[in-house]
């Protein structure tokens, strides 16, 4: 940009070259890529495998290779895609329960099938913060066997006709209690994950029934902790330390704040309460490892998956540096090392009337793939 004040300093030399960047809001996600392939939109997320592997490789444009796809490692905290179980409501305060569903829950089934294999099952909530990430901390298993146990320990012991597992209901009030819990998540291409999450959590006698509702409906129901189980996550930036009081701290315990998890537990609460005081790095870390601990011991967030990396697609007017992005960044756009070629636009227009080609293979980008791990 011409005349601009930031220009020459050193934190934003060479960055944020466009002249003006306009933001379009598609509620839509396949009609954001219909406008992408038509060149309306610059650049699009191809994470998940339905756009990388399918639609988007049979796109003329990407055949001819005028647009360029790339997938980049990145070195970020992850968001915190998981199951959020309000650990209020009357059958999910047993911990017994919440430990039960953690083992009924096959991801192993959902990386391998719905992302095949490109994503890793996350271990913990904090994850990607180098050394504040507990490395001892392993997911939890698909475990039918677990999960019985778990359930027995609930005195979910017998099974009813449709496979369900019940118990007596103690306060008589009831012939029995059906181990069936809602799960509530915004509409969009990852319900398919639920759909898989469902059917295997029959195999332990759980129902999981799914309620899908559009994304501010479901965020209002979650806010105002009504729900039983939440599936979402929260974004991370890119910081150097964990957050745990917003999450998990009982004084947030309550409506309209971010402990989805109405988690209360004194043990939990002093610990984050020495963590956000702390100023040493080995006492820092001493904790974060110990709260990602305690956390997975209550089994009220449930971690779900992550991906070490993120994949875009982009017209080849779209240029980015040798190393393409920085290792801190989630998307190709928020550091702003980008610019565009008026000549490659040309050129590619050009190309479109004249039959001309351009090489299609997509590039891979993992210097920092090794610390991303």
């Amino acid at each position: 940009m011409k005349d601009w004040w930031a220009n020459e300093k050193r934190f934003y030399k060479h960055r944020y070259n466009p002249d003006a960047l306009e933001f379009t809001v598609i509620r839509d996600t396949n009609k954001a890529f219909e406008l992408f392939l038509a060149g309306k939109l610059d650049a699009f997320n191809l994470n998940l495998p339905e756009y990388w592997y399918d639609r988007a490789p049979r796109a003329e444009a990407v055949k001819k290779g005028f647009i360029e796809r790339v997938i980049f490692y990145n070195d970020v905290p992850r968001p915190t895609w998981g199951f959020y179980i309000n650990t209020q409501d009357a059958l999910l305060k047993d911990i017994n329960v919440r430990r039960g569903i953690d083992s009924s829950l096959n991801w192993e089934r959902v990386l391998k099938f719905f992302f095949r294999g490109d994503y890793d099952k996350m271990p913990t909530y904090a994850t990607g913060y180098g050394k504040f990430t507990n490395p001892n901390i392993k997911p939890t298993a698909f475990d039918l066997d677990s999960a019985k146990k778990s359930f027995a320990a609930a005195g979910f012991t017998e099974r009813g006709k449709d496979g369900i597992l019940k118990r007596a209901d103690p306060e008589g009030k009831e012939k029995d209690i059906r181990l069936s819990v809602t799960v509530t998540a915004s509409e969009g291409p990852l319900s398919g994950v639920l759909l898989i999450l469902k059917e295997e959590a029959l195999k332990a006698g759980v129902e999981l029934n799914l309620e899908i509702l559009d994304g501010t409906t479901a965020f209002k129901k979650v806010s105002e902790k009504k729900h039983q189980i939440a599936f979402m996550a929260f974004n991370a930036s890119a910081e150097r330390f964990p957050r745990y009081w917003e999450m998990f701290h009982g004084v947030n315990a309550k409506p309209q704040t971010n402990n989805l998890c109405n988690l209360t537990d004194t043990t939990i609460d002093t610990l984050i309460d020495r963590y956000d005081k702390a100023i040493d790095e080995e006492e820092i870390q001493k904790l974060s490892w110990e709260l990602q601990e305690k956390l997975q011991a209550q089994a009220a967030y449930l971690p779900a998956f992550m991906k070490p990396w993120y994949r875009i697609g982009y017209w080849r007017w779209v240029k980015f540096p040798k190393f393409f992005d920085v290792k801190e960044s989630s998307s190709p756009i928020e550091n702003g090392l980008y610019w565009i070629d008026e000549k490659a636009r040309k050129e590619t227009t050009d190309a479109k009337n004249s039959g001309k080609t351009f090489d299609n293979t997509p590039k891979t980008f993992d210097q920092w793939r090794a610390s991303s791990k």
